[in-house]
């Protein structure tokens, strides 16, 4: 296995986890980091979030807390493109 494709089945299991929170009707999510695309095992943030304050991004799916999301999205919130596209 190669190291993307290792990194691609981080991905896909943090995403699948925070969908699965939000479709069970939780009220928060776990935020994966500003840059889930760029993970290693350690790289999730960790913190809880609540679902009405959570940013999605609509590119990759993901929830962020707001400061990850302010990473995620640029730091102006002009550039409305991911920061890993």
């Amino acid at each position: 296995m190669t190291h993307d494709e290792a990194d691609d089945i981080i991905i896909k299991k943090r995403l699948h986890q925070q969908l699965r929170q939000v479709v069970t009707c939780q009220t928060e999510v776990m935020c994966q980091g500003p840059f889930p695309n760029r993970c290693t095992a350690t790289s999730s943030h960790g913190l809880s979030v609540p679902l009405w304050k959570a940013v999605r991004c609509l590119y990759c799916g993901f929830f962020f807390c707001e400061e990850c999301a302010r990473a995620h999205f640029g730091q102006t919130g002009e550039n409305v493109r991911c920061a890993h596209t």
